[in-house]
C-alpha cells in the first residue's frame, strides 16, 4: 500500500510539472513597458496551454502594446514547442 502512494506522489509531480505555465520573460524585453511584458506572458501562457484561455480579448482590442506582446508572446513559445525536425525522424 506504501509504494501505491509513493508512485501517486511521483506521478502527480510529474503531472505537476508538464502543466506548469511559469513564464520567464526574455531578458532583451526587460526595456518594454509593463503591458507588452504582461501580454508577452499571457500569450506564451496560452500558446503552452494550446488554448486561449489567457487572453485578455476586451485589452487586445483597446491596448496595442498588451496585443503586440500577446501575439508575440504566443508567437514565440508555440515556436519553440515544435519539435525539431531532425529531432521527429524516427532511426
Amino acid at each position: 500500500m506504501r509504494h501505491r502512494y509513493e508512485a501517486l506522489a511521483v506521478a502527480m509531480v510529474i503531472a505537476g510539472c508538464a502543466t506548469s505555465t511559469k513564464v520567464q520573460i526574455p531578458e532583451q524585453l526587460a526595456h518594454r513597458p509593463q503591458a507588452y511584458r504582461d501580454a508577452y506572458v499571457d500569450g506564451c501562457k496560452s500558446a503552452q496551454a494550446k488554448a486561449s484561455q489567457f487572453k485578455d480579448v476586451e485589452r487586445i482590442q483597446t491596448d496595442s502594446l498588451y496585443a503586440n506582446g500577446w501575439y508575440d508572446g504566443y508567437a514565440e513559445c508555440r515556436a519553440n514547442q515544435r519539435p525539431n525536425s531532425r529531432d521527429a525522424v524516427k532511426k
